[in-house]
């Protein structure tokens, strides 16, 4: 698997017009992966066509407060601190950071859900499994206002801090139906090599936390890309 490529902001892209993702391998040479790759992330997870078995995974996360940035392309939540971990496959991940999409990236059956949260882990070596969760708009809310409300409208805006500390282990259903691929990072450079875990059970956003962040971005997701013969396991 890659190592997570370096943070330094290179060639401006989008999800629109001449820089969105149908020209991402034309705007630098490190991007043509987006094109020429045969692992590429997001795709369609048709349930009728996945395999059972899958790798095993364990949680190991606790109540944290997160430093939360607009990077110019999504809204993006740092751990304060390194204790919040995944055991994949008998190999430990650090949470790095999560993201969220709207609409969602990955299709369940063909459907898109209103957005998609990613939670991103990287190993010692640099390797990366990433956690994925549908959010659906419903009654009630995953996330506290605390967290969502500190959300920064633009990139120029300063970071926020959550006001109280998440327990993502709390909040989310990690012991749900997941479907585990190999895949690619959904943004340039689309980095292969990135183990996927998609959860299945959507689960809800408030109305208004998605017409607040659809303010922010209203399209930040890359379309589907073809599976190309690769497996999809189903726990």
């Amino acid at each position: 698997m890659e190592k997570a490529p370096s943070s330094e902001k290179k060639s401006e892209w989008s999800y629109k017009g001449e820089t969105g993702p149908e020209h991402w391998e034309s705007l630098d040479a490190d991007y043509t992966t987006c094109t020429e790759g045969e692992s590429q992330s997001p795709v369609n997870l048709r349930e009728a066509e996945t395999k059972r078995g899958s790798a095993d995974v364990q949680m190991n996360y606790e109540p944290t407060n997160f430093t939360i940035n607009n990077d110019g392309h999504t809204i993006l939540a740092e751990p304060e601190n390194a204790n919040n971990t995944l055991t994949y496959d008998g190999e430990e991940y650090t949470l790095s950071q999560f993201h969220f999409h709207a609409p969602s990236e990955h299709q369940l059956n063909g459907d898109y859900e209103d957005m998609e949260l990613h939670l991103v882990h990287e190993s010692s070596e640099g390797e990366i499994v990433v956690s994925a969760f549908m959010l659906e708009e419903g009654g009630g809310t995953t996330f506290p206002s605390s967290f969502w409300d500190k959300m920064p409208s633009s990139e120029t805006e300063a970071p926020a801090s959550s006001e109280n500390r998440l327990d993502l282990e709390e909040l989310l259903p990690f012991s749900e139906t997941n479907f585990q691929y190999e895949g690619s990072l959904t943004t340039p450079p689309c980095t292969e090599g990135v183990n996927w875990i998609v959860y299945g059970e959507p689960v809800s956003v408030s109305s208004d936390q998605l017409k607040e962040f659809q303010q922010i971005y209203d399209d930040n997701h890359r379309p589907v890309q073809p599976l190309n013969g690769r497996e999809v396991m189903e726990n």
